[in-house]
């Protein structure tokens, strides 16, 4: 288990940030939040979480968004399971076991698979 931060607006309690485990950076989006007008009450809420819980959370945040080296670089560490990108390299949203044989890993510097051909 993992002590993990995110910032969300205290009045409709709407995620405004995806989990981190860096208090400092959960500090600094509250601080920027607040500074924004339209989300000017914010928390920094706390929950622990699993590796597995992170990066379930991680994909489900960042669903649609294109894998890029730098994406791949904040995605949080599981072993045994990766993050499914679609044909055009774009994150589905959903996780994939490690020993799926559905799924072929794309890259080694994006950690991530995609459906095999013709499966």
């Amino acid at each position: 288990m993992t002590k993990c931060y995110a910032v969300r607006n205290i009045g409709s309690r709407e995620m405004l940030t995806e989990w981190t485990t860096d208090q400092a950076q959960a500090n600094e989006w509250a601080a920027e939040c607040e500074i924004h007008e339209t989300q000017p009450m914010v928390e920094v809420i706390t929950q622990e979480l699993t590796d597995l819980d992170l990066l379930e959370r991680w994909a489900s945040w960042h669903e649609g968004e294109h894998m890029t080296p730098e994406l791949a670089a904040t995605c949080p560490a599981c072993d045994g399971w990766y993050p499914i990108v679609d044909a055009d390299g774009d994150l589905t949203g959903d996780l994939a076991e490690a020993d799926d044989l559905r799924y072929q890993l794309l890259s080694d510097a994006l950690g991530c698979v995609r459906l095999r051909e013709g499966k």
